[in-house]
């Protein structure tokens, strides 16, 4: 078992020790910044990816929408033209 005698002044051992702990300190944040701005990069990029599908879908699928509101307002007009038919024939 090795003893160590530390021969430096009481300040200077205790500013080593906390020039020591700034530094794991602020590798470790450092390090949990980098992963977290990583993380978000990714994420931002797999949105926007989602996004732009998203709109391609919309694209795609306006033509459908517009015959289903023109079937509807079809189908508003016939039923409005059958109550008045069967009001004429009443």
């Amino acid at each position: 078992m090795k003893t160590h005698l530390n021969l430096l002044p009481f300040a200077t051992q205790r500013s080593r020790q906390r020039s020591r702990w700034l530094r794991n300190a602020l590798l470790l944040w450092g390090t949990t910044l980098i992963c977290c701005v990583s993380y978000g990069h990714f994420q931002h990029a797999q949105l926007a990816e989602a996004r732009a599908e998203t709109a391609e879908l919309e694209l795609r699928c306006l033509p459908i929408r517009v015959a289903t509101e023109r079937s509807q307002v079809m189908q508003r007009e016939l039923q409005r033209i059958a109550s008045q038919l069967g009001e004429w024939d009443a």
